[in-house]
């Protein structure tokens, strides 16, 4: 359901608050659902700001890696 609401969001060019929903959902569910919500709000972000919040993004995929749990850590 976050899922299709955040793309309804998108598609109504809603993008911050497609943001403010994949953020809310992030802290709310645990690994392994929070790879879902990951993937799709890493992709909509890079594709979104490709060249220009390059830090915006860069902080996003290190509060990923930061949320990964012991058993899935690099």
């Amino acid at each position: 359901m976050v899922l299709n609401f955040t793309r309804f969001l998108q598609a109504a060019s809603l993008f911050e608050e497609s943001f403010r929903v994949f953020e809310r959902s992030i802290d709310l569910f645990p690994w392994p659902h929070k790879y879902e919500l990951w993937l799709e709000y890493l992709t909509v972000m890079v594709r979104r700001f490709k060249d220009s919040k390059v830090e915006r993004v860069r902080e996003l995929f290190s509060k990923c890696f930061q949320s990964l749990p012991e058993t899935k850590s690099l």
